[in-house]
């Protein structure tokens, strides 16, 4: 989706169609220290974090254009290419905080992704509640998305935020992952429902 060089990738962070979202995720994490980002795409919400003055911020993406784009847009920060399903750079990190917005629905195994991050690690996420061509998965309300992360988090707090007038809506999850044993990579947390 990069290789069209689209006016959504291209624009300065605040004339994306992501910029309402990104501003409540800015403001949760300005006082982190170190950051995450899975999925970081071209590096707009990480050119926004920076402005910030956020200093430790690392951005993973699968796609090298995107990724190509980010080091261009905010060459002070740190940018990778992997898949983080199959690399080693989610498992390994040290950070205050790992943020995935809209990456976790194009994900067959986003639990086995969250099922990575350290434990106490606060996570920043958000996922949609419509359908596209890339998504795996979507969340009609609040409470499935709930019953699909929960299980993960120790504490963890889910808010809509609505896109436009059409009813799309993203959900905000924001939680500390547990300190508890959190299942295997590909294996699915069991919450005893049938």
């Amino acid at each position: 989706m990069y290789l069209r060089r689209s006016a959504a990738y291209d624009c300065h962070y605040t004339a994306s169609p992501y910029y309402f979202v990104w501003t409540v995720i800015a403001d949760r994490v300005r006082t982190a220290e170190s950051i995450l980002d899975v999925g970081c795409g071209p590096g707009q919400l990480a050119q926004l974090l920076m402005e910030q003055r956020l200093r430790d911020y690392v951005g993973v993406d699968i796609s090298e254009v995107a990724i190509d784009m980010a080091r261009e847009r905010v060459p002070g920060a740190k940018f990778l290419v992997e898949d983080v399903c199959t690399g080693t750079t989610v498992a390994t990190s040290k950070v205050d905080v790992v943020i995935a917005t809209e990456a976790l629905e194009h994900l067959d195994d986003d639990l086995g992704l969250l099922g990575q991050i350290a434990a106490g690690t606060r996570v920043v996420a958000t996922v949609p509640n419509f359908d596209w061509p890339s998504h795996v998965r979507h969340f009609p309300d609040e409470k499935a998305v709930l019953d699909r992360y929960a299980p993960l988090f120790g504490e963890v707090d889910v808010v809509a935020i609505r896109k436009n007038e059409a009813g799309r809506i993203f959900y905000l999850i924001d939680g500390i992952i547990a300190t508890r044993d959190l299942p295997a990579r590909g294996q699915h947390a069991s919450r005893g429902e049938g």
